[in-house]
């Protein structure tokens, strides 16, 4: 098989730091914090180092088996994880190196030895358009052959259906 391509719909990046930054967001996140939950749990489920029993805090780990059985849209609800801020995710002044160490090598900002479409929508509050942005320069940097597109007030939930042509046409040309 021949990797011709890589299509990116508004690709997760830069997730540590986008963690470090919850802790200010003191206001229940919704699907915010429900990708919190997510992300901490999956984590924990790489890495061994990760302990789930000292980085949560009692009502985030009260939470954490609603992950194994939910959907991210009930996950979203205020009685789930969506009823927690950002900030009462992560334990205060837990020692959370592990899970940094894990979040890091997650960052998708690598050398790719094919073209890469990457697709963000500019009204995208799940993706910030900011994180994107600095993923292309990183893969940019690293002489990967990227081609970046903004969508225009293209959300995170609409961006598979506004940039659908476009991806369908860049990936149908890497076949030829």
């Amino acid at each position: 098989m021949t990797f011709v391509g890589v299509a990116a719909y508004a690709p997760a990046s830069h997730i540590t730091t986008q963690v470090q930054a919850a802790g200010a967001l003191t206001s229940p996140g919704g699907a915010l914090s429900a990708l919190g939950g997510l992300i901490l749990t999956s984590a924990a489920a790489d890495s061994p180092a990760v302990h789930l029993s000292a980085l949560p805090t009692p009502a985030a780990l009260a939470l954490v088996p609603a992950v194994q059985r939910t959907c991210l849209a009930q996950l979203a609800q205020p009685n789930y994880w969506g009823g927690l801020a950002p900030a009462e995710i992560e334990r205060a002044r837990a020692d959370a190196t592990a899970l940094y160490k894990v979040l890091d090598a997650m960052n998708p900002a690598l050398r790719i030895h094919a073209p890469v479409l990457i697709l963000q929508g500019t009204a995208d509050t799940t993706v910030f358009p900011a994180f994107t942005n600095t993923l292309d320069t990183e893969l940019t940097g690293l002489v990967d052959t990227v081609d970046y597109r903004t969508l225009p007030g293209v959300t995170h939930a609409t961006v598979v259906v506004a940039g659908n042509a476009a991806a369908t046409t860049w990936l149908a040309q890497r076949f030829r």
